[in-house]
């Protein structure tokens, strides 16, 4: 099981690695003003989704043309419990972190996070990543509050921002694939790593390290869920690209 473990981590190193070669990461808390081409450009599925990348093509070392390539997001902050946190493999009553099974092959899991425990300096950078999603967000007329918001308990009209929501909604193709071959529960397959790279998703909540540093990557997406009132913005929300605990 080791050596499956350590080929694991080295494929988890490569896959990481080809996002950093391939796109632009993007740590908005150290680099306020993003980059110049950032544009929501939309993005036909099941329905139209706009996606936060750059306004110009890139290749990346196979070959591969995209178009307009994804901006990756990329954020230091710690693992919080309140105000809900649906992010584990295993579930019930009172825990409903994950609300379909295998056969639906995709996963619909989220959680909160908050600024790391550890340093005035990291939690200032934290609220000035956050400050700046929510302009991001405003500036494309997009509903920030499932994104960012403040501390349980405070007004949602404060400008104190602490919180950032992580989801997880959609299956790639290749989860998909295994999904279908494995008949796993999806979570198991979610991107959440130790600092050695290997995959390490949460059974239950009593295996989630609580107030731990973490490190994310992911995607600014926004949209209307299925039936909301065209009349309505859109819904801003963070894609989870990887978790690594620290």
């Amino acid at each position: 099981m080791q050596a499956a473990d350590n080929v694991q981590a080295v494929d988890n190193v490569h896959h990481h690695k080809y996002h950093e070669d391939t796109f632009t990461v993007y740590n908005p808390g150290l680099l306020a003003n993003p980059p110049a081409s950032a544009r929501m450009i939309t993005c036909l599925d099941t329905q139209p989704v706009h996606l936060y990348c750059e306004d110009h093509p890139n290749i990346d070392e196979k070959g591969n043309c995209f178009d307009k390539p994804a901006i990756i997001l990329e954020m230091k902050g710690s693992l919080r419990r309140e105000p809900n946190f649906y992010f584990t493999i295993c579930s019930n009553r009172d825990e409903p972190s994950f609300e379909a099974d295998a056969s639906s092959r995709c996963t619909n899991a989220s959680c909160w996070l908050g600024p790391p425990a550890d340093g005035q300096l990291e939690n200032a950078v934290w609220r000035q990543g956050l400050w700046c999603l929510q302009a991001i967000g405003r500036k494309n007329g997009a509903i920030t509050s499932e994104l960012v918001r403040p501390k349980p308990g405070k007004a949602s009209t404060t400008t104190d921002l602490d919180l950032l929501q992580i989801s997880a909604t959609h299956a790639p193709v290749f989860l998909v694939q295994a999904i279908k071959v494995s008949c796993k529960n999806p979570m198991s397959y979610m991107p959440v790593y130790d600092n050695e790279e290997n995959q390490r998703p949460f059974r239950t909540l009593s295996e989630v390290p609580f107030g731990s540093r973490i490190r994310v990557r992911f995607t600014l997406e926004s949209g209307r869920p299925e039936g909301w009132d065209e009349s309505k913005p859109d819904i801003m929300a963070a894609r989870l690209l990887a978790m690594h605990i620290l």
